[in-house]
């Protein structure tokens, strides 16, 4: 919801309006809507159902026939609009490219994607059996058939582009960066105290889990060498997980933040001497590594921090972040200690410099609408 929310507020003008659903009971349309700069329209989901937690498939195929039932409604806003283009954003399953096609026939209106995860590879991961099975197979197909039928597939990491064409040989992939709102940060040197916090937001599963590991015992080690140091992570997550502390070793050095609103989080990420930004030097995660992107990204740059990137060189975030020359990347799972003697020896207003950098040409607003609209033929 986030990255369509960054997009509409990058594109607000004339014709844009966001076309979104509630998602979860449990938000309101106002929550959603706060801070969007043009109009909000929302259209009826299976939400009221409850069957987020139960199926994800059977919610999403739901969701896709009511869609087919509102059809007329959602053409007819598009043209109280005057709407010229609609541009989907598709997460991890392969409904929304279908939702988005069968609205393309319907209005005639060119389309366009916004692809942020490896559909296959999420089927495989999120689920088992049978239902992995066809989930696997339906994203193949739709991948296979639709793609190539709308104008312009933006992929939110290189790597994700190369792996379409390779797979498929779709030409029309073109990288669009993780969207951030807003157009400046406020980079916050600090002073280190007795304890120092590290932060870090979002799932500790499947693609981040062994190099959260890799920081733990780091930091333990450092906390035993006998130099006064005491490093603490500051976790980030959607509610308390007691099940955290039986998963990691070294867990008691983790102290958990959950259920922070946007500017309690921000505020609380301000303490942290460096985010840690990470991905699995694993083989078997290889595909999903090299294509998907985290959008924490958006988290740590704004709340002002330096970013410790952690993942093999073939890493979308890696990748992403050595392109652009930033510093703090380790792409060896043995040099993690280098994320801390690299940021011991920096310069943080030098740092705060090349992060503005960062959000100015790649993530900003300015730099979103630059991307979606500068560009050939249009």
């Amino acid at each position: 919801m986030a990255v369509s929310w960054s997009l509409a507020n990058a594109l607000q003008g004339p014709g844009t309006f966001l076309l979104t659903r509630r998602f979860s009971r449990s938000y309101s349309r106002s929550d959603i809507g706060k801070g969007l700069a043009g109009p909000l329209v929302f259209y009826r989901d299976a939400s009221i159902l409850g069957l987020r937690g139960f199926s994800q498939d059977l919610r999403n195929i739901l969701d896709t026939l009511l869609w087919i039932v509102q059809i007329p409604w959602l053409i007819k806003e598009l043209k109280r609009h005057e709407t010229e283009l609609v541009l989907t954003t598709v997460g991890n399953h392969w409904c929304p490219i279908a939702k988005a096609w069968l609205l393309k026939i319907a209005s005639g209106l060119p389309g366009e994607l916004y692809m942020m995860d490896d559909l296959e590879s999420s089927a495989a991961m999120h689920s088992q059996g049978l239902q992995r099975t066809v989930g696997m197979w339906f994203a193949r197909t739709v991948e296979r058939h639709l793609l190539k039928r709308f104008a312009t597939v933006w992929t939110i990491s290189k790597g994700y582009g190369e792996h379409l064409t390779t797979k498929y040989g779709i030409r029309n992939t073109k990288l669009l960066p993780v969207p951030i709102r807003g157009r400046e940060i406020v980079f916050k040197p600090l002073a280190r105290g007795p304890i120092t916090y590290l932060g870090y937001s979002g799932s500790t599963h499947g693609l981040y889990e062994s190099s959260i590991q890799l920081l733990l015992n780091e930091m333990a080690l450092r906390n035993r060498a006998g130099k006064g140091e005491n490093f603490r992570l500051k976790l980030f997550i959607g509610s308390e997980n007691p099940e955290i502390f039986d998963r990691f070793d070294n867990s008691d050095l983790i102290d958990q933040h959950a259920g922070l609103d946007n500017q309690s989080l921000l505020q609380e990420m301000g303490t942290c001497w460096f985010h840690f930004l990470p991905y699995s030097f694993l083989e078997e995660h290889r595909l999903m590594v090299s294509t998907s992107f985290s959008c924490k990204i958006a988290e740590y740059l704004l709340s002002g921090r330096p970013i410790g990137v952690f993942g093999p060189a073939y890493s979308s975030i890696s990748r992403h972040f050595n392109d652009a020359e930033m510093p703090l990347v380790v792409n060896n799972a043995d040099e993690i200690a280098k994320l801390f003697d690299e940021l011991e020896l920096s310069d943080e207003k030098l740092l705060g410099d090349r992060y503005h950098r960062l959000l100015h040409e790649n993530h900003g607003i300015d730099a979103t609408r630059k991307f979606l609209l500068d560009r050939p033929g249009k």
